[in-house]
């Protein structure tokens, strides 16, 4: 995926071993919606909300479905951080459960 040509909107689950360079990959893009861990603390985590337009805070923990049953609980919460108006505007219609908060960007 990072060798291939990105276009149109994209969906991100990035592999968590590897972040920072499909992160990076995302933000220069510029069009989608990635679905992370919400390590607040991280480089990674700051440079993807400070020039993200949505960010919806997943209630609960989700759980992936795996082919052989559904996936462990992860150990802390998730993300889903919206690139472009038309993407922030599907967070924010989407019905998910959790909080969606558009960002402002006044102070990068």
């Amino acid at each position: 995926g990072l060798r291939a040509e990105w276009s149109g909107r994209v969906w991100l689950n990035p592999p968590y071993s590897n972040v920072d360079e499909w992160l990076e990959r995302f933000i220069q893009h510029g069009n989608g919606v990635a679905l992370v861990s919400s390590r607040t603390e991280t480089q990674w985590f700051q440079a993807l909300c400070s020039k993200a337009d949505a960010v919806l805070w997943l209630r609960g923990r989700i759980r992936l479905g795996m082919p052989n049953g559904p996936s462990k609980h992860p150990t802390g919460g998730s993300v889903l951080v919206a690139y472009g108006p038309r993407n922030a505007d599907a967070l924010v219609a989407s019905g998910l459960p959790g909080v969606v908060m558009i960002v402002q960007h006044c102070c990068i």
